[in-house]
């Protein structure tokens, strides 16, 4: 009996998430944000709402014909799917770093997983911002699970085979998840064809369909007539920033942000690099891995410090461009002072992958590597957009479910399931 307890433990640790995250969902006041305009205006024959919104506002078809006909259903269907795609995010991704079985792994994923704020899941109003974040990044993560499987040449079930599809079109159908399938996927096929010199066809059609997500998204009117109409209600001053200027805002806000609001996922991020500098035993990533760490938990300390009014010179010195990349920033000046800020962004960066080149093989170097850039580069790319800051926390859900993974890998040292060797 003890067996197969202990052989279960991946299914226990699922069935707690679905239980902690359905539990959540008495204590939300479903009366705040957008769902109550969805609510009204989902009320509209489906495909002339569809029509209204394609033209006016959004390319997100899909998963809007999903929310407002969730929004019509008894409150508990919502609440037990909702807690499905919670669980399949957390499943997903202990499948795609192959450590099901080392319990060490599960829980700690699981403590990561539950100390991530759910109210990231809420700004938008609960349906509204669960169904366009977690579903698709749930749904998402389940479906680069199964084209790891394809890459190894792992045959997939049938079920997987019919919900493949359907579940990657409504993940791909929301922009900022599009751009980084396209980009995984796009990776995976260089991988792939360098490593067995042909072409995987599944990874293909993957790709393809992200592309033309991509384009679908690129296209359409109603995302052209958003940017116009945020900008005017949420950022003025965006309309007269350069593409150079939006891609400093969208840096620095991202840093910026990181660093005002910290979560024990950047900590634990942090932290693995000094385990796998102490694993390896190499002193020069030692030295840098533990920089990193401490200077980080300065920076969060100094901000502390600076809320609480305790007037420091040299504090008021570090924290004013931290805090100022926070909010609307009227205009980007390159001055000497963003250049620093900005080169020490760039610093960090090349200092984690410096460390993780030291202090892993090759393959989970680039493994790691390319998923921290993609954590960093979902971000970076909001500030291409005028809810920039609007968005409010909800925009870092992907860059911090991407660092988990991370995590996983980094601590555990065991090979992902796109590296798993064939037997």
């Amino acid at each position: 009996m003890v067996e197969k307890i202990k052989n279960n433990k991946f299914a226990i640790f699922c069935t707690l998430i679905f239980l902690i995250i359905f539990c959540e969902h008495f204590f939300m006041n479903y009366s705040i944000g957008d769902d109550g305009w969805f609510t009204e205006y989902g009320k509209m024959n489906l495909l002339d709402y569809l029509s209204f919104r394609y033209t006016s506002w959004t390319s997100r078809l899909v998963i809007e014909s999903v929310l407002v006909t969730m929004l019509k259903l008894p409150r508990i269907v919502f609440m037990i799917i909702n807690s499905c795609m919670f669980l399949l995010m957390y499943y997903s991704s202990i499948r795609i770093t192959n450590t099901e079985k080392n319990d060490k792994a599960l829980f700690l994923f699981f403590v990561l997983y539950i100390t991530f704020p759910i109210k990231y899941f809420g700004s938008a109003g609960w349906y509204a911002t669960m169904i366009n974040y977690s579903w698709p990044l749930g749904l998402g993560l389940y479906c680069l699970y199964l084209i790891c499987k394809s890459c190894i040449h792992e045959k997939l079930s049938t079920f997987q085979k019919i919900v493949f599809f359907p579940s990657y079109i409504y993940a791909v159908n929301q922009e900022q998840l599009c751009a980084l399938i396209f980009g995984f996927t796009f990776v995976l096929i260089i991988y792939t064809y360098f490593k067995e010199k042909k072409i995987n066809k599944f990874l293909i059609l993957s790709c393809a369909l992200a592309l033309l997500m991509l384009a679908f998204h690129g296209l359409c009117p109603g995302n052209e007539l958003r940017k116009i109409s945020e900008t005017k209600t949420f950022y003025p001053e965006f309309a007269k920033f350069t593409f150079i200027d939006k891609v400093v805002l969208g840096v620095a806000s991202t840093f910026s942000i990181m660093l005002t609001k910290p979560l024990v996922i950047i900590f634990a991020f942090l932290f693995s690099i000094v385990i796998c500098a102490y694993r390896k035993n190499d002193k020069i990533a030692k030295i840098i891995s533990w920089i990193l760490f401490m200077v980080y938990v300065a920076l969060v300390a100094f901000i502390l410090l600076n809320r609480l009014d305790i007037s420091l010179p040299v504090l008021a010195r570090v924290t004013t461009i931290i805090q100022m990349y926070t909010a609307n920033v009227p205009e980007i000046i390159l001055g000497p002072t963003l250049i620093l800020y900005l080169l020490c962004s760039f610093l960090f960066v090349l200092a984690v992958l410096y460390c993780l080149y030291r202090t892993l093989d090759k393959e989970k170097f680039f493994f790691v590597g390319i998923i921290f850039l993609a954590s960093l580069a979902a971000r970076f790319i909001l500030g291409l957009s005028a809810s920039i800051f609007a968005s409010s926390y909800r925009t870092f859900i992907n860059t911090y479910f991407l660092q988990m993974i991370c995590v996983l890998v980094m601590v555990f040292n065991h090979n992902p399931l796109l590296l798993k060797k064939n037997k």
